[in-house]
């Protein structure tokens, strides 16, 4: 059984989730795809679902790692695309203490400070 209300056997895997719940996923969501555009579609569609697979293993020792999985080709940025590095220009960096998971990170008894 599955917790998916509308998943009434146990899936195979991740895969067979996803398809069964998202029967049209393949399908571009352009009205005229080109062939190349719907090619591209498939392809960012395929190395999603493996990232995702990846990502959510069980097994800690066969998970990807965080490194492992920014340098996936689902999260490759383009060739010629240069919008991330603007979008980078607008994170603004905060001190690992602050959050609110904050005071986890800071280290007993060691001056660390924010640098601003």
């Amino acid at each position: 059984m599955s917790n998916v209300p509308s998943v009434d056997v146990a899936p195979e895997s991740l895969t067979t989730v996803i398809l069964r719940l998202n029967p049209h996923i393949y399908t571009p969501p352009l009205s005229n795809p080109t062939r190349d555009e719907a090619a591209e579609h498939i392809i960012g569609i395929d190395d999603a679902i493996k990232l995702c697979e990846q990502m959510l293993r069980l097994d800690a020792t066969k998970r990807i790692t965080a490194a492992a999985a920014l340098r996936h080709p689902f999260l490759a940025v383009s060739e010629g695309d240069e919008g991330w590095k603007e979008d980078m220009e607008q994170v603004e960096a905060v001190c690992v203490q602050e959050g609110k998971c904050g005071h986890l990170h800071g280290m007993e008894g060691s001056k660390r400070e924010c640098a601003r």
